[in-house]
């Protein structure tokens, strides 16, 4: 994985014109010759951040202070991608004012952020600046779909913190990080990768924890002598992606609290993202799914297109899938049903008009793609009103 994230993550910057202060990616990651697959349809762990370029002179009000911008909740059980500043359902669309480079939802709300890393709620009737992501290529934030946490890290290099906010009450907690802001390898990361009710999972100075929120006790993720990485996690099963001690790729494998493995890389290949009851495993490699407690899998029936990968479910049996569409390049938007398999087309999409960005997180931005205009009937538009306030100054 490492060398395909190293990839991606240097094709992304390039493509954007960004020069990010990041430790040095080739110390980080070893040589290898592996294959980027479906470079179309992936652009990696730091897609989301690497991609923006445009950005924005508005400035939403800041510090508890609300644009409003809608008379009524946002449903976050829907399909929903971000096109530049535009938030996009089936039926809506939300002008939130500036470019969205990161997009997460929770049951309360969406939170997203641009490309300088501000960080910003929205719940439907107003937009709130509640933060600022450290800036780095890998990810600016994570959220927990079926709960009401969104997390991410904050501050410079050498003084960073996990930050984790509750969407339904305010609160705030922050955890500090230990990485070396002297070492150009993992030593020197810190990652906010997943959130899953009350733990929270991050890289931290080249250790991979899961953390008690409550207790702030963390126990290590560690799977054979090489780097682990979580890159899910739901209802107390996590996948880790696992490397051997060179940083060659071994795949993912589902396990639960105890580091036992439920799924297995040897068996299935790799995964990526679990349903909110962890009943079933996206693969990473087909459009299909995996039942964790049996290894039975279920094709997803795509319309003829052969590749895809299921990147957000929105219950318990319904994923959604970023596909080919056809020979002209274009993507589409699937919304698929498990275990019948059965999928219908919720948007399409052109790479060469821009980026858009789904809801996602962690090493799973991976799942941002290159966009164009959603081909969505009957939509009806809602705008932010942009704010007069100007502060730069950050929320306590």
């Amino acid at each position: 994985m490492t060398e395909k994230l190293k990839t991606l993550m240097d094709d992304a910057a390039e493509a954007a014109g960004v020069d990010f202060a990041t430790p040095d990616l080739d110390t980080i990651y070893r040589d290898g010759d592996k294959a980027v697959r479906r470079r179309r349809l992936v652009v990696g762990a730091a897609g989301l951040a690497a991609a923006a370029v445009v950005t924005t002179a508005v400035v939403l009000t800041q510090g508890g202070d609300e644009t409003e911008v809608a008379d009524s909740e946002l449903a976050t059980d829907v399909p929903m991608w971000a096109q530049g500043s535009t938030l996009r359902t089936p039926d809506r669309t939300y002008d939130l004012g500036v470019e969205v480079t990161t997009l997460g939802r929770t049951t309360e709300g969406v939170v997203y952020a641009n490309r300088d890393g501000d960080v910003y709620t929205f719940d439907g009737r107003a937009s709130v600046q509640v933060g600022e992501a450290a800036q780095s290529p890998y990810g600016a934030l994570v959220a927990d779909s079926d709960g009401t946490l969104v997390g991410w890290v904050e501050g410079d290099k050498g003084d960073q913190r996990f930050v984790v906010l509750d969407m339904a009450t305010g609160d705030r907690d922050t955890f500090e990080a230990h990485a070396d802001p002297d070492h150009p390898g993992v030593q020197g990361m810190s990652m906010f990768l997943a959130l899953d009710g009350s733990t929270a999972y991050w890289l931290d100075g080249g250790a991979m924890v899961a953390t008690d929120l409550g207790s702030g006790e963390s126990r290590p993720i560690s799977q054979g002598d090489g780097l682990t990485l979580v890159v899910a996690a739901e209802n107390g099963l996590a996948v880790n992606w696992i490397e051997d001690e060179d940083g060659g790729d071994r795949g993912t494998d589902v396990v639960d609290a105890d580091g036992d493995v439920l799924l297995g890389h040897a068996d299935v290949g790799e995964v990526a993202v679990l349903s909110p009851d962890a009943t079933w495993a996206s693969s990473m490699e087909l459009p299909a799914v995996w039942e964790v407690g049996t290894g039975r899998q279920v094709m997803l029936d795509l319309g003829g297109t052969p590749e895809g990968m299921g990147f957000d479910w929105l219950d318990e049996a319904t994923l959604m899938v970023v596909a080919e569409a056809d020979d002209r390049g274009l993507l589409r938007l699937m919304k698929c049903q498990v275990p019948s398999g059965d999928c219908t087309e919720v948007a399409e999409i052109n790479p060469e008009d821009g980026w858009v960005s789904v809801p996602t997180g962690g090493l799973m931005t991976m799942a941002a793609f290159a966009s164009g205009d959603a081909q969505v009937a009957e939509e009806e538009a809602v705008e932010v009103e942009p704010s007069e306030t100007t502060s730069t100054e950050r929320p306590e």
